[in-house]
């Protein structure tokens, strides 16, 4: 099975392990996390699967909100730290080059969005 197929079949499995990793010392509700972490996993699932436009629309679009908001940089790197962490902890390490790279680009991209917005 392909990382596309196998993030899409256990989204939820991978939110309910990864969720008390980042509940402690987190600013964020248990369920925000669960939507953050939720999210990611679906725009992982979506680029491992050759589309890159929903990460491209989230982060064009979040990520300014966020910043205008309020949120801080150093709250939203650790926070992107937390995810890619526990993604490359409980997925197949057959895939962790994959996702290493993926959180490489999302990250670069991220911070560019952050500094233009």
């Amino acid at each position: 099975m392909g990382l596309a197929e196998d993030l899409k079949r256990n989204q939820v499995s991978l939110v309910d392990q990864m969720v008390p990793y980042m509940v402690v010392g987190s600013p964020s509700s248990e369920s925000e996390l669960r939507q953050f972490i939720g999210g990611f996993v679906h725009l992982m699932a979506e680029a491992a699967g050759g589309n890159l436009l929903p990460r491209e629309d989230y982060l064009n679009t979040v990520i300014p909100a966020i910043k205008k908001a309020g949120m801080t940089l150093t709250v939203t790197m650790k926070g992107m730290v937390d995810v890619s962490m526990l993604c490359a902890a409980f997925l197949d390490r057959a895939h962790l080059t994959w996702v290493r790279q993926f959180c490489l680009a999302y990250t670069e991209e991220l911070l560019r969005v952050w500094d233009n917005s």
